[in-house]
């Protein structure tokens, strides 16, 4: 059986992802430590347009503060995760 090896074209092969997760781990951790911003920061840096937060067991002003870093600091859209898939 042969190897077929296909070219994409530029624009295809240079595309970045869109978007990142921050688990609930990770959330807990930088909401504690005041790492936030700094976080946001360097998701912002790699030019990630969406972060996806696992909310399970975060409590709902540790949300509200993630979110308000992510898209009024850093101007990140947030998306939502609160069920296992």
């Amino acid at each position: 059986m042969a190897a077929t090896v296909m070219a994409l074209p530029p624009a295809v092969a240079d595309a970045a992802p869109y978007g990142t997760w921050l688990s609930q781990p990770q959330i807990w951790f930088h909401s504690t430590k005041g790492s936030l911003s700094q976080v946001m920061a360097q998701i912002r840096s790699e030019h990630y347009q969406v972060v996806i937060l696992d909310y399970r067991k975060v409590s709902d002003s540790m949300q509200q503060e993630v979110a308000r870093e992510a898209l009024q600091a850093h101007g990140i859209q947030v998306e939502h995760h609160c069920c296992q898939l």
